[in-house]
């Protein structure tokens, strides 16, 4: 790494150099990051910075680059500056939006504006969690000859590079992580989505499904906005990062913890 910087801080006095008598403007501002607080979970970031013009520079940033001063040359001007952390499954348009049928990523964001006006300029970049994971347990078993489906719509699909959350239809049928045995005696479901203000639309169904049928029948349906109202939690809420929810078919309610399933710090609301 020692190499690398000296040979970064040789090529940018002979760019420097080679500027001197040219238009200044021209020139790139040698832009230093500190990425130090980036988290544990954060395996690699990619760097968007969008001019007022249009124009977007991309960067990837690996995770053995997060304890030193990152260093890049980036065009001159006012531009938005996005990072993304933990990018796998997610498709780029204009930011980070989920695939169709698809959950979104761990996914950690950082947005700000940044001056690039100068020849040496700096900034931090701390990314935090920006999703929500979702588990879900279903007391109970069906039927041999049936099925258990579970599917969640939404409303919100990502991010822009400005950090505004883009608006969308989210869905995800996730298969059972777990379905029932002699000893355990539950399905359980496991999701991911991105941010969804408070008056936008979360809900989830659940059906049967038999194996020679192409069609289902609706057990339930719930709107999440709406429990997690009634728990006295907002969805809205960056410290809200894991959500789960025990649902008893049998006496109509539903458990809603923050912690684990087995937390006595649950709340328990009526469907």
């Amino acid at each position: 790494m020692k190499y690398l910087q000296i040979a970064f801080v040789f090529c940018a006095a002979l760019l420097l150099s080679s500027c001197i008598l040219e238009e200044r403007g021209s020139c790139p501002s040698y832009l230093t990051l500190d990425l130090s607080s980036t988290p544990d979970g954060v395996d690699s970031l990619y760097l968007i910075l969008q001019y007022n013009d249009g124009t977007l520079f991309r960067d990837t940033i690996l995770k053995e680059d997060f304890t030193s001063n990152y260093e890049i040359a980036v065009p001159r001007g006012s531009a938005a500056v996005a990072a993304y952390g933990n990018i796998s499954g997610m498709v780029y348009e204009n930011g980070y939006v989920t695939g169709k049928g698809s959950p979104a990523d761990n996914i950690y964001t950082y947005f700000s504006k940044g001056e690039y006006e100068t020849d040496l300029s700096s900034d931090t970049i701390s990314v935090t969690k920006n999703n929500m994971a979702i588990h879900i347990k279903v007391l109970g078993r069906m039927k041999a000859s049936e099925g258990l489906v579970m599917e969640i719509f939404g409303t919100c699909i990502g991010y822009s590079n400005s950090g505004e959350i883009i608006q969308g239809e989210f869905y995800h049928s996730p298969e059972a992580l777990h379905i029932p045995t002699e000893v355990e005696d539950f399905y359980s479901f496991f999701t991911r989505i991105t941010r969804h203000p408070s008056d936008s639309p979360l809900y989830m169904k659940l059906s049967t499904k038999y194996p020679d049928s192409v069609g289902m029948d609706t057990l339930l349906e719930i709107s999440i906005q709406e429990k997690i109202s009634q728990a006295g939690l907002s969805m809205s809420d960056s410290h809200l990062q894991d959500l789960y929810l025990t649902i008893d078919h049998s006496r109509s309610t539903i458990s809603i913890s923050v912690d684990d399933f087995n937390s006595t710090n649950h709340v328990e609301v009526e469907f």
